[in-house]
């Protein structure tokens, strides 16, 4: 607009005016101002009569709010004790400080506009003086102001001291419409302003609030907003004028400080310090929050003196509960009456969910909830799933909500729901016993593990034994497979390297079971006719392969192994997971939860449906506030709500004596590249060793060939690059390593890695250098100082591993800083595993050792660990040193090459 080009010409040193002569033109800004100056002497002639038939700017014309209006005088003296006031008297002009330029009528033209719809400008121009000023005024009544004072001839108009003294106490007001000039007897003594920082609260037409922060002083006519001039506020007292000195900056920071404690910033702006809350639940959040500060919050006030009144309290006595019986799940509604006036559930639950302490009972009347009973509620949200409206229990969640609800709520409950809570009592007593037919001397963890899984199988509900690894979680589970043996089948999904391993644990601890693998079976039929006592293992990826399959048959049970392999819930193996049809499902996984919460989610939408709810509404209550913001309080939640179904036991806690060792055996499954090269060499050293070739052969010689066939298969099991110096692929064994090395460092464990071969041990150490694993190296190369420095630097933290030859480690060491021991090959004589393992599992450790053994199926590691377990004893006292397979004759030897895998 024309008045915005004027405002940005202000100051401009190259404007002229349009006349053709281009005459230089100055244009200013300024602010507009109502001067009083006191006169010297009193004027000529009678005070009421100007002589030019204007009406007179007397007392009467001005009221006490500022405005000018025609009235008498009030009776009350406005300045009792200033009487000297009254006897000056005053004239009354319009100027602009600053601004050499006569705006007394005739002298200059004025224009007005708006400049916004809450503005408006003032231009003066004196073509005389070749100058124009612009006036900003802040609103449209600050022009209403100037209109009224254009009637009179202000030139001619003098105030006498009672009509100055009432513009003097308007001064406070007019300041925010137009500056007022008064001289120091109609200003008063200046002093410093009390007052204090209130909220302003008036209702919204629609819903809600409008929500300022103001200054109130008892002087001041009215509040004002914080940090916003004027500096300094005029008064009238009944002592007479006052000036009261602001501290604006101070205002600013008290305002600040309040808004960030109660959130108003997070409102809509709706001016300075000023803002809406929009909702009705947005305005019960700021009430809530200002009700729950009690006395510290600043005073509230409410338009014609009305205040928010909080009807009653809320308690579990008043709370009234009704459960429906909904199939799957059960279904929740309720309300509390508070004077008559009902309050539904679903707002109570909404309110502490938000944090708020009250709900809406009426026109600004509320009720508060109680504190003792806000945690409850709290967690009672937390269990229930709010879905199309309704709010839904699982029936794993019956157990917390049953204890939340307690007996002091009245509840109305479907007969399932009672039927439930009976079943619930009767587990809860009841002490199962470990089946005679597990084969196995259980430690009292895991006679509390099979107890708890026995309890979880009786009452239908999935769960997660996260034990540490080495716990013995398989045999546990075994012992509850045995309870449900007769029920049907089991399915047992687990990684390749742990398959084999559920066969060997089956037929060692419960040999009533008959455990079949899915990859060795004709697939269709096991599947058809697995029955009551079988188990059938199979991994994640043919599970996945085999999805239809699998989902066509109805188990009794599903026992997901390693079960952080479902961990997304969007991959197709959780998704094919999710297709299986189950009476029971058991989650297995020392690591249940490893990066982020949805992991844990992903579990539980699996073993245990409906107990976390959908993504959404896990990802809003539990994972954003737990990982983004730490909230405690949504961490001991979710830990409650899960509790019942997780048993996570670690070593350091199941085990107070010297610590107990646990063996482990993973199967490594080479690829098909890796399985040709030891193929060929086997049959080679079958051609060789049982061929022409033997034939005149000493016994000696048959011998030593034989054991170096037997130490190129070995180590081809390991890694064919230990034979064949071309080959730059890794290793299915290597690969399982490096797997199980970072779930140790996830865990914080250390530990010991065993080889009899270096050159096995150079090979890992290339991978840990490419992965950026620290570790300690010894061999028999190793000068004894040298030696002693690494292990104490490891005793020290040094080093997440400790890479041992068998030959240098074997003895006279003490390496208690690791509770893992890794062997990466299996040696003929147990003993000297033995021995070695004993490097961590010895006097001064005080963690549950557990002893890994990676083996590559297939090939001569199994036959020697079938030595270990059918003729321990045997190998044991007959077997030594560094020819262990020496007692054993040579056709023995030869019949382990022979043996077809």
């Amino acid at each position: 607009s024309q008045f915005e080009a004027m405002r940005l010409l202000a100051g401009h040193p190259n404007v002229a005016w349009d006349d053709g002569e281009a005459t230089p033109l100055q244009i200013e800004r300024g602010t507009l101002t109502l001067t009083l100056q006191r006169l010297e002497t009193d004027p000529a002639g009678d005070f009421a009569q100007n002589g030019h038939g204007k009406p007179e700017l007397t007392d009467d014309a001005i009221s006490d709010d500022g405005d000018l209006v025609d009235s008498d005088l009030a009776e009350s003296d406005p300045i009792d004790g200033s009487r000297r006031v009254l006897e000056h008297r005053y004239r009354a002009n319009l100027t602009i400080p600053g601004v050499p330029i006569d705006i007394s009528p005739g002298k200059c033209t004025v224009l007005a506009g708006h400049s916004t719809p809450s503005q408006r400008v003032i231009l003066f121009c004196s073509v005389e003086q070749n100058r124009c000023v612009i006036c900003d005024l802040p609103n449209a009544r600050s022009a209403e102001i100037l209109e009224k004072l254009s009637q009179y001839d202000l030139d001619e108009v003098v105030l006498d001291g009672v009509a100055a003294a009432r513009l003097s106490a308007a001064g406070a007001q007019l300041d925010p419409l137009i500056r007022v000039s008064l001289p120091q007897e109609l200003s008063g003594p200046l002093e410093d302003a009390g007052g204090s920082l209130v909220i302003e609260l008036r209702p919204r037409p629609a819903a809600g609030l409008h929500v300022s922060l103001r200054i109130d002083e008892p002087r001041f006519s009215q509040p004002q907003v914080p940090g916003v001039p004027p500096a300094v506020v005029r008064c009238l007292t009944s002592l007479g004028p006052v000036q009261l000195r602001r501290d604006l900056a101070s205002e600013i920071e008290t305002a600040g400080g309040i808004s960030t404690r109660y959130g108003l910033s997070m409102l809509s702006p709706d001016g300075p310090w000023q803002w809406a809350a929009t909702s009705d639940d947005a305005a019960l959040d700021l009430l809530s929050r200002l009700y729950e500060s009690g006395d510290d919050a600043p005073p509230i006030l409410w338009p014609e003196g009305q205040t928010m009144k909080v009807r009653g309290e809320i308690t579990p006595s008043s709370l009234r509960i009704k459960l429906d019986d909904r199939r799957d799940w059960f279904g929740l509604s309720g309300s509390v009456d508070i004077n008559g006036k009902e309050i539904a559930l679903a707002e109570l639950l909404a309110a502490v969910r938000e944090n708020r302490h009250l709900v809406r009972v009426g026109d600004r009347e509320f009720a508060q909830i109680s504190d003792a009973f806000r945690r409850r509620l709290q967690q009672l949200g937390d269990a229930v799933v709010a879905e199309r409206g309704t709010l839904r229990i699982a029936d794993a969640a019956a157990p917390i909500v049953s204890d939340l609800l307690g007996d002091d709520v009245t509840v109305e409950a479907a007969q399932r729901w009672k039927a439930t809570l009976r079943k619930l009592d009767e587990i809860r007593s009841w002490k199962p016993r470990v089946p005679t037919e597990l084969k196995a001397e259980l430690r009292e963890y895991q006679r509390e593990g099979y107890r708890w899984l026995a309890k979880l199988s009786r009452w239908g509900v999935g769960g997660v034994l996260a034990d540490d690894m080495g716990l013995g979680k398989t045999v546990q589970t075994l012992g509850v497979l045995l309870d449900r043996a007769s029920s049907g089948p089991a399915l047992i999904v687990a990684p390749t390297s742990v398959g084999d391993n559920w066969i060997r644990e089956t037929q060692r601890f419960a040999p009533s079971l008959r455990a079949h693998s899915y990859r060795e079976h004709d697939r269709q039929h096991l599947i058809d006719s697995a029955s009551a006592g079988d188990l059938v293992i199979v991994s994640y990826q043919l599970l996945q392969r085999d999805a239809e399959r699998f989902a066509s048959k109805h188990w009794n049970t599903l026992v997901l192994d390693e079960a952080q392999f479902i961990k997304n819930a969007q991959t197709k193996t959780a998704q094919a997971i999710r297709g299986i049809q189950a009476d029971w499902r058991i989650g297995l996984s020392g690591t249940p939860l490893e990066n982020h919460l949805g992991e844990l989610w992903s579990l539980f939408r699996t073993l245990s449906p409906g107990l976390l709810g959908s993504w959404e509404r896990f990802r809003t209550r539990f994972a954003e506030p737990i990982e983004r913001f730490k909230d405690d309080a949504c961490r001991e939640s979710l830990a409650n709500l899960v509790r019942p179904f997780i048993l996570r036991r670690t070593k350091a806690k199941v085990l107070t004596e010297l610590p107990p060792r646990t063996e482990v055996t993973l199967y490594a499954e080479m690829g098909p590249a890796e399985r040709k090269v030891y193929e060929d060499a086997r049959l080679a050293a079958v051609l060789e060793l049982s061929g022409g070739e033997a034939v005149g052969r000493s016994d000696g010689d048959q011998r030593m060939r034989t054991l170096a066939w037997l130490t190129k298969l070995r180590q081809l099991a390991c890694h064919p690059g230990l034979v064949d110096k071309s080959w730059r692929q890794g290793s299915a064994k290597l690969e399982m390593f490096m797997e199980t090395v970072e779930e140790l460092r996830d865990g914080e464990h250390r530990a010991l890695v065993f080889s009899q071969f270096v050159k096995h041990l150079d090979v890992v150490r290339r991978a840990l250098d490419a992965r950026g694993v620290t570790y300690q190296y010894l061999d028999g190369s190793t000068p004894a100082a040298e030696r002693q420095r690494r292990v104490d630097a490891f005793q020290a933290g040094e080093g997440d591993l400790f890479l041992i030859s068998l030959k240098a480690g074997g003895t006279g060491l003490n390496l208690t800083a690791a509770n893992y021991v890794i062997h990466l090959d299996p040696w003929w004589n147990p003993a000297v595993e033995d021995q070695a393992t004993d490097r961590a599992h010895r006097i001064g450790q005080d963690r549950a050792v557990t002893v890994y053994r990676l083996v590559s199926k297939g090939t001569i590691e199994e036959q020697i660990l079938d030595l270990h377990a059918n003729k321990r004893e045997l190998v044991a006292s007959v077997l030594s040193g560094t020819d262990q397979a020496g007692r054993l004759n040579t056709d023995q030897m030869i019949e382990l090459i022979r043996a077809n895998f």
